[in-house]
């Protein structure tokens, strides 16, 4: 209970509130966007609450690194640690006041938000249009559906038995690696579509949808150098005994990425839906090359927006959760100091770690260096698995799926090590040693 009223008087929750509070209500009015209502709900749901976390992360680890640190320093913990008390209980609290002052702090910064939310969507004089769109595509929680992946491998063998027999492979190369080169070509000749020509996709609708809400269909394609010019073609979707039940004629797109509203009669429940894209003849249109990984996405309406964003914010609360116990537990190793720079450390290893998988250089790492950075990937990895505010402005679902596994993840696992960790730490460490003159 100390720790807990600890962190309701501090003057750090009184600091933290104001700089909050600022950030959330004066970056969208300092950081434009394209002009548009989209545009300017996203700052506020990516950059500002962004940005907010950040604050809120950064003061949490300092914070919790001086947790108990301070306290053994100034040995005012010999309060606590004479009464029958155990040494993880001392932990526990830290952390619980940690937590509660986060939550105080979280809430606000979510009620704000979602009050200017609120206040932007019913500004006067906004087009009809534009405030549809901002409802169909940000205020919303759409589900992903990817389509299936194409077999490649067998294709991806044979074409290397091909070049290996030309001798067309360089010398020291391994066939894993080459294989997964001609892969790599195969899945990039499927997504080009000549003019005249066409591509299907294959996806797995859900076994409920709702009959009232339009699906989004999201299209990445990048025009070809070699034939750059006017794209328009003819999309289609249904599902296997009705492939037309939707058709479209797109007269020309207008960039990069391309967001197609479909009507939900054309997905039915349950069923495998085609979706085919059939360019126009030569002349009409130019060559088109979709994204090798993300060419077409379904966008399929699961949750209103109140609920995902109370979802994305428990997951932030997580990951707060998680930085309060990493932060208590270095100040339970070490000192202030110390703690704070092996905490920063943490972060910043923790941070790097997929650079390092993706970009190093396998021909100067040593084989235990490789072997360590693997290692700590495979560890790292499924802390940094959730993108809460990513979903939330780009209007995709934040699940309850992607909460349990926050609790499961950061929550107990992660967590409950550091805990067991630090409470093991105290009780080692005998506490308020006395002075020698």
């Amino acid at each position: 209970m100390i720790a807990l009223r600890s962190a309701i008087r501090s003057k750090l929750v009184v600091t933290l509130l104001v700089v909050l509070l600022l950030t959330v209500v004066g970056l969208p009015m300092t950081v434009k966007g394209d002009g548009s209502l989209s545009g300017q709900l996203r700052i506020m749901l990516y950059y500002t609450l962004g940005l907010a976390t950040m604050i809120l992360s950064a003061a949490t680890v300092w914070a919790a690194c001086g947790a108990v640190s301070l306290e053994i320093a100034d040995k005012s913990v010999q309060l606590v640690a004479v009464k029958p008390v155990r040494r993880f209980e001392i932990w526990l609290g830290k952390w619980l006041g940690l937590m509660l002052m986060n939550s105080v702090l979280l809430t606000c910064v979510g009620i704000t938000t979602y009050v200017l939310v609120l206040v932007q969507m019913g500004r006067e004089g906004l087009p009809g249009k534009e405030v549809e769109t901002a409802g169909n595509e940000i205020l919303t929680g759409r589900r992903l559906a990817f389509p299936h992946v194409e077999p490649l491998d067998r294709e991806a063998k044979e074409r290397l038995d091909q070049l290996y027999k030309a001798g067309r492979v360089p010398a020291g190369e391994t066939r894993e690696h080459a294989q997964e080169v001609v892969r790599q070509q195969l899945l990039m000749e499927r997504s080009v579509v000549q003019a005249g020509a066409s591509r299907k996709w294959q996806f797995d609708a859900p076994v409920k949808t709702s009959r009232n809400e339009t699906i989004l269909l999201r299209l990445r394609f990048y025009r070809m150098m070699m034939d750059w010019g006017r794209i328009s073609g003819t999309w289609t979707v249904g599902p296997e005994d009705a492939p037309h039940a939707y058709t479209t004629h797109v007269g020309d797109f207008p960039g990069n990425a391309v967001k197609l509203s479909i009507p939900a009669t054309a997905v039915p429940a349950g069923k495998r839906i085609i979706v085919e894209f059939r360019n126009d003849e030569k002349g009409k249109s130019s060559t088109v090359g979709f994204d090798p990984h993300t060419s077409v996405e379904m966008l399929i309406t699961e949750s209103s927006f109140g609920p995902n964003f109370v979802r994305a914010l428990f997951v932030v609360f997580c990951y707060l959760a998680l930085l309060a116990a990493l932060g208590v537990t270095a100040g339970s190793l070490f000192s202030f100091p110390v703690a704070a720079f092996v905490s920063a450390a943490v972060l910043a290893i923790s941070g790097l770690s997929d650079y390092f998988v993706r970009y190093s250089a396998p021909d100067s790492a040593s084989a235990w260096q490789g072997w360590l950075i693997n290692k700590l990937n495979l560890v790292i990895t499924p802390s940094l698995d959730f993108t809460p505010l990513a979903n939330l402005s780009d209007g995709l679902l934040v699940s309850w799926g992607m909460c349990f596994k926050a609790v499961l993840v950061l929550l107990v696992i992660y967590s409950g090590v550091l805990a067991l960790l630090g409470g093991a730490a105290l009780k080692a460490r005998e506490l308020a040693l006395p002075e020698l003159d």
